[in-house]
């Protein structure tokens, strides 16, 4: 599948408000403005109205991770949007960011995929990452009730950025450049950094996917098979 044909989704509208909203100053993640600059953040809409069903949307995953290189090997991402789906809470919305992702792991599990060697399937573990196509992803979950004010969008939305850009911005030595001003930012917009935050491999992952504050009981409801 060519660039080009991956750049065409059938909601531009939301594409336009997911644009608007990343260029914002409210929104800290400098990779994701990035990847709005270079034209290289991917997004499609799974809803009804846009008649594509999350079976569909991992077909979509998987052919931008076998382009994703060719687009930029340190900032391009993934972005799923939800827009028919409402949430009145930070609880209901993070339930909601792991049946996602226990479905979508399914449907990796079907199309014939493992676990990617280069992270742990144990959502406890430093070492964890979420893994399709035999990849594995930070994801980031967005939606209008978040506590982070960077985190809130109009519609509920997954982000998926690989593993391995981090890993290459560590091998340019622009990772802890780019986290210090992303966390530079994330004090300038909420007042204080995300209490889930930590640096990458000190401690899970899990914890930040659904943006919100998780306490040392929490336990992952990702469901893997």
């Amino acid at each position: 599948m060519s660039v080009d044909s991956m750049e065409v989704t059938n909601r531009e509208d939301i594409l336009g408000e997911l644009t608007e909203y990343i260029e914002s100053e409210r929104f800290a993640c400098i990779g994701a403005k990035t990847a709005v600059a270079m034209q290289t953040l991917i997004h499609r809409d799974c809803s009804v109205d846009s008649k594509l069903t999350l079976a569909d949307a991992y077909g979509f995953l998987r052919k931008f991770c076998s382009v994703r290189e060719t687009l930029s090997m340190t900032n391009s991402t993934f972005v799923l949007t939800f827009s028919d789906r409402t949430f009145t809470d930070e609880v209901a919305f993070e339930a909601f960011v792991w049946d996602t992702l226990s479905e979508m792991h399914l449907l990796d599990v079907d199309a014939g995929f493992i676990w990617s060697e280069e992270c742990s399937s144990d959502t406890g573990s430093p070492e964890f990452g979420f893994s399709l196509v035999n990849e594995p992803f930070f994801v980031v979950g967005l939606h209008p009730f978040a506590s982070r004010i960077s985190r809130r969008f109009r519609y509920p939305a997954l982000v998926f950025n690989a593993h391995r850009q981090f890993r290459h911005l560590k091998k340019l030595k622009m990772f802890e450049k780019m986290q210090a001003e992303i966390r530079r930012r994330e004090i300038s917009i909420q007042g204080e950094l995300n209490p889930n935050l930590s640096n990458f491999g000190d401690e899970s992952e899990a914890r930040q996917y659904a943006g919100n504050e998780t306490n040392t009981n929490w336990i992952c409801p990702f469901r893997n098979k």
